[in-house]
């Protein structure tokens, strides 16, 4: 029950002290129960029966005996790759060889945690805090019976490079929720902000929004959507500039089908790389991972765009409409002029 308690949150903590100072409480009220919902889910730490919510003696001997605050280093290393395994790597990577984990974990200033502990603490935590799972010496958010999607997931990156965030982009993710520092994404939230009138307070939360979006691969047009989901109206100027705005901020994603690269960076390596490739195009789906399950829809034959890397007018365009390259939604509808592509490998 050591680690249990380690990997509660402050909140939690702060619940489970107050029940222990008052020593039984009647009628908690929801929030109280929700904060304590973890401990009562595992070995019966806190009981609620009659209404009432008791700690057993015996837990309680228990928690004194660790005391939270002693051991507070293993706690932040405890809690550090469980932000890992349920942040990073479902929207980055998905599936991740444990040396490449170990890596990514490692790159942790505060708390430092070294590569040859990583795995130790990993297996520590709980399978009701993890939503990562060990396969074959891969870390994998994908659920261990679902093989057939984990084999499609792994087919569909190919033999795609891995790109290892590093502690500073991990870290602005653990406190905001997305690339703060990121000159397009400010742009967005600036745009957000100013234009479409929305407070400090909530811009940040549909930043996040929009960032698990893009990093795992949705449309524009699903991007869109949550803005009307917060009520958010857009006059057709405004949400072309919106578009133009989600565009860079998508190109400039990390992604977990190209394995924490962005499509601007695959951009760069893609002439070293075999002749199909997943697109880098936003998908009009509403399930980002069927996309790569069904990864031939988007892939693009880099031979037939010849050696220059771009396309003709009249060829058919890459972005999977089936249009000429002129005619193509993607250059009409999402830039609103022609000739530039979200697809950063046609400008190469």
């Amino acid at each position: 029950m050591r680690t249990q308690f380690q990997l509660l949150t402050d909140d939690e903590i702060a619940a489970f002290e107050y029940v222990l100072a008052e020593r039984e409480v009647q009628k908690p009220t929801d929030s109280l129960l929700d904060e304590l919902d973890y401990l009562m889910s595992i070995n019966y730490a806190v009981q609620f029966e009659n209404n009432m919510v008791v700690i057993p003696t015996e837990v309680e001997q228990l928690y004194r005996q660790i005391s939270i605050d002693q051991c507070a280093a293993e706690r932040r290393k405890l809690q550090y790759i469980q932000f890992i395994v349920n942040e990073v790597v479902p929207l980055y990577y998905s599936i991740i060889p444990v040396p490449e984990f170990c890596r990514l974990c490692s790159r942790a200033t505060d708390p430092e945690i070294a590569p040859d502990e990583v795995m130790e603490l990993f297996r520590k935590i709980p399978p009701q805090r993890s939503l990562c799972h060990e396969i074959n010496g891969r870390i994998t958010d994908i659920d261990p019976e679902d093989k057939e999607t984990y084999h499609s997931v792994r087919r569909g990156q190919s033999d795609k490079p891995y790109c290892i965030m590093n502690h500073d982009e991990i870290d602005e993710l653990l406190i905001y929720g997305y690339p703060y520092s990121d000159d397009r994404y400010m742009r967005l939230r600036s745009f957000l902000i100013k234009t479409a009138r929305i407070g400090l307070r909530s811009v940040d939360e549909i930043m996040h929004e929009i960032h698990m979006k893009l990093a795992l691969s949705f449309g524009i047009e699903d991007v869109e959507h949550i803005l009307g989901e917060h009520g958010i109206l857009l006059s057709l100027k405004d949400t072309m500039t919106f578009i133009r705005l989600l565009t860079d901020a998508s190109n400039h994603t990390r992604t977990y089908n190209n394995r924490g690269n962005t499509p601007s960076g695959m951009g760069r390596i893609m002439r070293g790389y075999s002749a199909h490739n997943t697109a880098f195009i936003p998908l009009s789906n509403d399930a980002a991972r069927q996309s790569i399950i069904n990864h031939e829809d988007a892939v693009i034959d880099i031979a037939s765009a010849g050696r220059s890397g771009k396309v003709g007018p009249n060829e058919q365009c890459p972005c999977g409409s089936g249009k000429k390259q002129k005619n193509a939604a993607v250059l009409t509808e999402i830039h609103n002029y022609p000739g530039e592509y979200m697809c950063s490998l046609l400008k190469m």
